[in-house]
């Protein structure tokens, strides 16, 4: 439900392309091949694992509302990946281009070893309450205290990116960010950006 509404609409994934979707349908495969985004037997019984097991190191920030209560109300993950790999995982659409991109941009190299700002998720009646910002800063710290040198992620989310970038900016990191070329992917025209803050000397 937390990615099912703005900013994000992640309703309907794309059997194709891959692409998550407002509608049953991807307008960039032509196609209503779609599926729900998020079923709740897969999100448990498969992805949940597969998201903890995807980074070595990682880490898990789980947040309640109310301090000594157990329902969670919001959770953060990410850690460390080859840049490369990541890139292949996260743009199964002209990968070879984004990846191109990226290390042109942002001057850094295939093999290098980023800290991967994962998920961030909060229960959609307890958003807009701050607890968003306070599970993103956890994140960061956690990062800066494994030794992360590479901080990145994706959003199409422009508080968030600019969130991100205090943050990060606070924390001793440049930050910068873009589209990748080859990264085609909008909801409601909104562009999803690659950001990358490297850690200053």
């Amino acid at each position: 439900e937390a990615f099912g509404g703005y900013p994000w609409y992640e309703k309907f994934t794309c059997e194709r392309c891959g692409n998550f979707l407002k509608e049953p349908f991807c307008p960039n495969c032509n196609t209503s091949e779609t599926r729900e985004a998020y079923p709740i037997d897969q999100l448990v019984n498969e992805y949940f694992k597969e998201m903890l097991q995807a980074f070595t190191p990682g880490m898990l920030g789980l947040i309640s509302q109310v301090a000594g209560v157990s329902d969670i109300t919001g959770f953060t993950t990410g850690g460390f990946v080859a840049l490369e790999k990541l890139i292949e995982e996260k743009y199964r659409s002209n990968t070879a281009q984004v990846l191109d991109a990226i290390l042109d941009v942002f001057k850094v190299s295939p093999e290098d070893l980023v800290f991967y700002d994962n998920e961030t998720c909060i229960l959609p009646t307890l958003q807009n309450r701050g607890l968003g910002k306070k599970l993103s800063q956890i994140r960061v710290q956690t990062a800066t205290e494994m030794g992360a040198e590479l901080i990145c992620g994706r959003t199409i989310n422009q508080p968030w990116l600019k969130l991100k970038e205090k943050q990060l900016g606070e924390a001793g990191y440049r930050f910068q960010a873009q589209v990748p070329s080859g990264d085609f992917y909008q909801v409601d025209g909104k562009p999803r950006y690659f950001y990358l803050a490297k850690k200053a000397k």
